[in-house]
């Protein structure tokens, strides 16, 4: 699919981080159940990956319609509706790093400013030329901030240390968790737009 890039696996990261023989004890500290849920949905995602790939090369030089190539504008509606589930990602990343005691400002830096401007900005108009950003650029930003946490804690990444950084850790993988779900969301929607007939 043009224009759509996966990111790793946030666990995979981790375990890359994780001395081989203490795997099994960091797993179990950080929440055996949260780690099957976020692996499955990753996998999903991966499955879904495919299908829209085999989709899109066994449809090329048929005569289908191809919204990822050229998408037409989302409805106003659906740009609110976006917008409103962007600030409350926003606000939940504020308010996680308040209770951590980080600064919310700085929580927030990290992802794409354009996403944040546009989640943060008033209705526009009818004339305004804004366009809204797709969602797997989201979910890049989301996962290139939640990736590089995860470097930032990696020498805590083991068992003598990792109940320093364990709620961290959880609050990271929870939020790439969330931009997994709205990843699949956009990946089903992408397969049903290469499966549309084209109208004469």
């Amino acid at each position: 699919m043009e224009g759509y890039h996966r990111q790793r696996s946030l666990w995979k990261v981790v375990v890359e981080n994780v001395p081989e023989p203490e795997l099994g004890e960091v797993r179990a500290i950080v929440g055996g159940g949260l780690l099957d849920q976020y692996t499955e949905l990753y996998a999903e995602v991966e499955m879904l990956e495919e299908i829209c790939r085999d989709l899109e090369v066994s449809s090329t030089g048929a005569d289908v319609l191809k919204p990822l190539r050229s998408p037409l504008t989302d409805p106003p509606v659906t740009k609110e509706l976006l917008r409103a589930e962007l600030q409350l990602l926003l606000f939940t990343i504020r308010e996680r790093a308040a209770r951590q005691g980080r600064d919310p400002d700085v929580a927030v830096s990290c992802y794409s400013p354009t996403v944040v401007s546009y989640a943060l900005s008033r209705c526009s108009s009818p004339g305004s030329q804004r366009e809204t950003p797709s969602r797997s650029s989201s979910r890049l930003s989301v996962g290139s901030c939640c990736e590089a946490e995860i470097e930032a804690m990696k020498n805590k990444l083991n068992v003598s240390s990792i109940e320093e950084v364990v709620s961290h850790l959880k609050s990271v993988l929870e939020d790439d968790y969330e931009a997994l779900k709205r990843e699949v969301q956009y990946l089903q929607v992408c397969c049903g737009y290469i499966l549309i007939p084209k109208m004469s």
